[in-house]
């Protein structure tokens, strides 16, 4: 039992840790075959980091392969009652996080939250890459790192919200912040982490916050698709 127990945090742990591995990693398959990134094409590079992503998907669901294979039978068989009592908690985090930018914006006209303006800026260079991986990809990998990793290491209902919302919303301001300001964004990007914690908490299937993720990053998107057109 004491093995059991310690066994889960353990997974938690290096499902986290790899994550920041593989982030800091991205070139080294490419150097090891003596190849520079940096001279690669913008095609080669927009299919080399797909592929890359997602082995390390795959590494994941390997790591989480039980926990995965039990939630997505129980997913499938419910479904529609999972999406209808869900996904208002999205629409909560949502409007939460809308108000939460908004008092930003208000209080402080010349912050900007350097992540999306990343965003913006890859999405202008590479769409089709900014639109898989943030869709597709992103919403599978931050639910597992972020929360499934996280409730394998907290027990604690509420240690486990808070720790995975803040840690979420930290990683999305952290790496690319340029002032101290910029860290105020840490609050809207809390916000769906969050709740996107609690949904799994409620639910206990990774796949309520990981649909509830795609919806989100896909509604961004299909923003951020429209404001170009504009």
């Amino acid at each position: 039992m004491k093995r059991e127990n310690l066994k889960l945090p353990l997974i938690g742990i290096f499902a986290f840790l790899l994550y920041f591995v593989q982030n800091f990693a991205t070139e080294l398959p490419l150097i090891l075959f003596g190849i520079n990134y940096g001279e690669m094409a913008l095609t080669s590079k927009v299919i080399y980091l797909l592929v890359y992503e997602f082995i390390f998907i795959l590494s994941l669901f390997l790591i989480f392969k039980n926990k995965i294979k039990n939630d997505f039978k129980d997913y499938i068989n419910n479904f529609k009652p999972y999406m209808k009592k869900y996904l208002e908690y999205w629409a909560f985090a949502f409007a939460l996080m809308v108000f939460a930018n908004v008092l930003i914006v208000t209080l402080l006209p010349n912050s900007t939250a350097t992540n999306q303006e990343a965003v913006n800026e890859l999405f202008n260079k590479v769409p089709i890459y900014i639109i898989i991986s943030s869709v597709l990809y992103a919403p599978i990998i931050e639910e597992l790192v972020f929360r499934l990793s996280f409730r394998y290491m907290f027990k604690n209902n509420v240690l486990f919200i808070i720790s995975s919302g803040l840690v979420f919303g930290a990683m999305h301001v952290v790496g690319s912040f340029t002032s101290f300001i910029d860290l105020i964004y840490i609050i809207p990007y809390s916000i769906p982490g969050l709740v996107f914690a609690y949904t799994l908490y409620k639910s206990e299937n990774i796949f309520v916050p990981i649909s509830l993720h795609f919806f989100h990053n896909g509604l961004m998107m299909l923003a951020q698709v429209a404001l170009l057109f504009l």
